[in-house]
This record gives structure tokens, sequence and C-alpha cells, in this order.
């Protein structure tokens, strides 16, 4: 992980909001001849001041991106498993979206459960697990401890695949594409942690 001020300069003082969104990718400097990638993994909005948008310690972490889609299927999957993947995975950056498919499409995302007692029959949980071959696995409630999905819910996963120690000593990072329509801003590493 790291941590960066970025400021975005404009040419007028029109007042308006910018969002850097989860997913924007920062490139790091070059650390044993690889560049390594940055996210964001959650949006962070500033207020122009000025002419200027100004973020301030905005946590980036290394890695990449990556969202699979599932439907669930009662016959064929009742116990509401889904193995990821991916190997590498900061299992700390796992979001789940669920969409209902009964009376209406509704989604609501879905929180890792950190502590069982806390968890109601209606509580939309998921649970994140290893299978037997080492892979991250995640399932849902039974109706008793957290919420089970309906049959034909879209279940949209996301997390970020990382490279753990390799990236730890970059400090120096640059934008990848537009932010909001501009292309030019002013990064400063303020802290550098390890990624895990």
């Amino acid at each position: 992980k790291a941590t960066v001020n970025v400021s975005i300069e404009t040419n007028d003082t029109t007042p308006g909001e910018l969002t850097i969104p989860r997913g924007y990718v920062f490139r790091s400097n070059l650390i044993d001849n690889k560049f390594y990638n940055f996210v964001v993994l959650e949006d962070v909005t500033a207020t122009k001041a000025n002419t200027i948008y100004y973020y301030e310690n905005i946590d980036i972490y290394e890695g990449e991106l990556v969202t699979v889609v599932y439907t669930q299927n009662n016959s064929t999957n009742p116990k509401q498993i889904f193995t990821l993947p991916s190997d590498a995975i900061d299992t700390t950056s796992i979001k789940v979206i669920v969409t209902s498919n009964l009376g209406g499409i509704e989604s609501k995302t879905y929180t890792k459960v950190e502590n069982v007692l806390d968890v109601s029959a209606n509580s939309t949980v998921f649970f994140v697990g290893e299978t037997s071959e080492g892979k991250y696995k995640i399932n849902f409630g039974d109706d008793v401890v957290g919420k089970k999905l309906d049959d034909g819910s879209t279940i949209t996963v996301s997390y970020l695949v990382t490279n753990a120690g390799s990236a730890n000593y970059c400090n120096d990072f640059t934008i990848t594409s537009q932010l909001g329509g501009y292309t030019t801003a002013d990064r400063k590493s303020t802290r550098l942690n390890s990624s895990h």
C-alpha cells in the first residue's frame, strides 16, 4: 500500500467535484526493471478550490483489480459456494454485489463476515474460505446465519490480485489515464507500506 496526494489544476474557477473511481490505476517507478500498478479501491471525491482539485492521503494498493460474475443456480449449487479463479488474492479487498431477479432487479452490497455472532438470518453477508486446492472461495448464508441467495441471483465479485512484497520499494507514481478529462497531475508519495 502507498499513500499519495494528487492535485489537478484546471483553467477555470467554476465550482465542481471530481471523483477518482474505484479501480483507477497509478503506475509505479521501476523496481528491478518492472513497473507495478497501484489501484484505488474506493471512490475518492474532491471539491475544486479555486482552479485546483486536491486529493490528500489517498490509499492506493498494488495489484490488478479483477471482476468475475456468477449466477446462482439452486439445483447445481445448493450450498451457494463460488470458487475465485485467481491466485494471490488480497482477501481484504473482496467486494460482493448481489443482484436479485425476484420482484424487480435490486442490487445490494454484501459485507464480509468478521464475527459470526453479529450475523442474523437477514444479514446480507458473505464468508471467505479456502478450497482443498488452495483457492479462495466465497459462500453465503442459509437464512439462519446470513441471508440465502435467491435462485437466479447475479453475484459480481471484485478483488485485488497482488505481487505481495515485490512492490515494497515503489515510491513514485504517475497517472495512467485521464481523470475527468485532465491529464496533468502532481503526485507526491507521503507514506509507503507493504502490500500485506
